[in-house]
């Protein structure tokens, strides 16, 4: 065997990896996601990560949805100007709060949102087809298990 051949057999070992599997996964739903979302509804994957929280929780901080979506603040800030301009958010302060901005949905971004849903449970039914209730709830405690030790660098090397 040549050195080229043993290389191949490594990257062919490496891609039945778990991490190589999840990742796969994830890269094709979100590539799947905005490859039909963005053209049928003029909408991106972090704005309907926004919309869907905002859905759930009316009032939530910039801070809250990093921590919720896992978004990046200079992203989740972006998303949130282009939502606002799109005109499916709006800020509200409080006087309990006056420092922090609480964005919510306005009327449109409700329209928007009950719009989006029939699609994203469609597409939430497609991929959980082929799954238990038993491997569904697996699934969700231990990605909740693992979020917070895989979101820092230090703990991938």
């Amino acid at each position: 065997m040549t050195d080229r051949d043993h290389k191949l057999i490594d990257l062919l070992q490496a891609k039945r990896s778990l991490n190589n599997w999840i990742h796969m996964v994830a890269s094709s739903l979100a590539k799947g996601a905005a490859g039909y979302f963005n053209p049928n509804h003029d909408i991106n994957l972090p704005e309907m990560r926004i919309l869907s929280n905002l859905a759930l929780v009316d009032g939530l901080t910039a801070r809250d949805l990093v921590k919720i979506t896992t978004l990046d603040k200079a992203l989740v800030s972006r998303t949130l100007k282009t939502l606002c301009d799109k005109g499916f958010i709006e800020q509200q302060h409080t006087e309990q709060r006056i420092r922090l901005r609480d964005w919510i949905l306005t009327s449109d971004g409700r329209k928007k949102v009950e719009e989006l849903r029939p699609d994203w449970q469609r597409r939430e039914a497609i991929i959980q087809s082929n799954l238990s209730e038993e491997e569904k709830e697996t699934l969700v405690m231990r990605s909740e298990e693992h979020t917070s030790e895989l979101q820092s660098p230090c703990n991938l090397v």
